[in-house]
């Protein structure tokens, strides 16, 4: 019967050594010392028996890519051999013995795990305590080598402020270091349609990258977007034609950014939400406020076409600014609260909507929300109202 172990090993950087380093780590332990128990010269012991070679050359890897291997111990004792989990070669392995005893007679298989994250040679070890006397200490270590397979330059394309009318375009280099028999294809993902060519890298380029086959991916995000921040994966799919077949494996194209609001609306008594502060008056005070709106993407032939309010007795006027920038209309818009207007109170999610129309194709309505309150006579206003 095979008794099967099973060590985790996460996060493998390069890391030499590993033998000595794991043995120092030992700090001279024993058979007492880790496993408490009395050594009797007479009583029947285990013995460690190396069905395979403690040190496994794994070879070549990807980055980020997760291996696996194997290890065979034996106990040709006449007692069972216990084993038990001990030191590693760096701070981030994480070691699991899921059995830990193998019996006279028997084999063992321990089976390390471990996945890449650094590219370069790499060589990582675990030390196992055991039971046996002569041999109370067994270091198993992988080494091999972590290439990496795939580069994207740039990482991600970055667009901080962009207009909902653009259509922001930009090219990608996808390098394959591992396979020259590697090209690109589009994917099913309707992102994927974004793409708009896909051209071959000149091999001068690709010598003086050390890759083995590149491809120059550009792109055109759509136009219209909705305001705010985005991040969009761009499928790509990597074809490696192999004497087996051809593998196929998708990669993302990362770009992101903010796409600018059609219109900014902003003064004295625009909150940070975005809401109009009037605050508090009494009905026989009356009280005015000022703001200005800017349309983007606007011409001249922009304006504001009427303003509306579920309050009758608001008052609104609305001019057009001389200081609008190139490719922007600005209007001051007024709103006038009259003398002895009905007793109200509008905060929260009480607030007044007012409703600005526009000719704008992308800001029909916009709507601000006011907050005020019409007080009765003789009420006294508190010092921050």
């Amino acid at each position: 019967m095979i008794k099967k172990l099973l060590l985790v090993l996460f996060g493998c950087a390069a890391s030499f050594g590993v033998g000595s380093v794991l043995w120092e780590a030992a700090g001279g332990a024993d058979v007492t010392t880790v496993f408490e128990e009395k050594v009797d010269p007479n009583a029947p012991k285990p013995i460690v028996e190396y069905v395979d070679y403690p040190d496994h050359e794994f070879g070549t890897m990807d980055l980020e890519a997760e291996g696996s291997y194997t290890f065979r111990i034996g106990n040709t004792g006449n007692a069972p051999l216990k084993l038990k989990e001990g030191p590693s070669s760096c701070q981030c392995t994480l070691s699991n013995l899921i059995n830990d005893t193998i019996p006279p007679g028997e084999v063992g298989e321990v089976e390390l795990k471990w996945k890449t994250e650094e590219v370069g040679e790499f060589a990582q070890g675990v030390t196992i305590w055991t039971n046996d006397p002569k041999d109370p200490a067994i270091v198993l270590r992988v080494t091999g080598e972590v290439q990496q397979a795939i580069g994207i330059e740039p990482h991600e394309l970055v667009y901080p402020h962009t207009d909902p009318s653009e259509s922001p375009t930009g090219t990608f280099t996808v390098y394959s270091f591992a396979d020259k028999n590697t090209h690109i294809e589009r994917t099913s993902d309707a992102k994927s349609n974004w793409i708009k060519s896909i051209e071959p890298v000149a091999q001068q380029e690709l010598e003086e990258n050390d890759a083995l086959a590149g491809y120059r991916v550009t792109f055109q995000l759509p136009a219209e977007q909705e305001a705010g921040y985005f991040v969009h994966q761009i499928p790509v799919a990597l074809v490696t034609e192999t004497a087996g077949g051809a593998t196929r494996r998708i990669e993302q194209l990362t770009v992101r950014g903010t796409i600018r609001s059609s219109f900014v609306v902003f003064g004295s008594k625009i909150r940070s939400n975005g809401r109009l502060a009037i605050g508090k008056l009494l009905n026989q005070q009356g009280a005015e406020a000022e703001f200005t709106v800017v349309l983007r993407d606007a011409d001249d032939s922009i304006g504001v076409q009427g303003i509306e309010s579920p309050l009758p007795w608001l008052e609104f006027n609305a001019t057009r600014s001389e200081d609008s920038a190139e490719g922007e209309v600005a209007f001051n818009v007024k709103i006038t609260v009259p003398k002895n207007a009905p007793v109200c109170a509008h905060f929260g999610d009480a607030a007044c909507p007012i409703d600005i129309k526009t000719n704008h194709r992308r800001v029909p309505v916009l709507r601000v929300l006011a907050e005020f309150a019409v007080l009765s006579p003789g009420v006294k206003l508190g010092v921050h109202d």
